[in-house]
């Protein structure tokens, strides 16, 4: 996995604990998965609140969460991933299982689909998006 893909990858996997909380990730993808999003995002939390500009990032997608939001938290990523090859071994290992863990829930229940896929690149950086929602979601 290429460090932009991995970028929004972690990105994409955090938003929804950024954005609900943590009952509501809980209710929705279960404790596993809950817990290692929260591994995930205080792995990226800690690296990116040394840099002032890149946890603005991060606030902001907290804040008001959106696909604007979500790739400019990718870009802050990035760049610790580009500065930190160590770094990026232990967060691609922790997007694989929590990717794993999260589209197990979708397809446990039928409340939620779940579908995590890169849906666009634009230079050098690649945006994914994770969907949630009670319709069912297409590829």
């Amino acid at each position: 996995m290429d460090l932009a893909t991995l970028a929004a990858a972690a990105a994409a996997l955090v938003a929804p604990l950024l954005a609900k909380g943590a009952e509501k990730f809980v209710e929705e993808f279960g404790k596993d998965a809950y817990g290692k999003a929260k591994a995930l995002l205080d792995r990226v939390r800690g690296r990116l609140k040394q840099k002032p500009e890149a946890e603005k990032a991060l606030v902001a997608c907290e804040q008001s969460p959106g696909p604007q939001s979500q790739m400019a938290l990718a870009q802050a990523i990035e760049g610790e991933l580009v500065a930190s090859p160590d770094l990026a071994g232990e967060l691609a290992g922790l997007v694989r299982e929590l990717e794993a863990l999260v589209q197990m829930a979708g397809a446990a229940g039928p409340k939620y689909q779940v579908a995590a896929k890169i849906v666009g690149v634009v230079g050098d950086h690649a945006q994914a998006t994770l969907h949630l929602g009670k319709e069912t979601l297409e590829d």
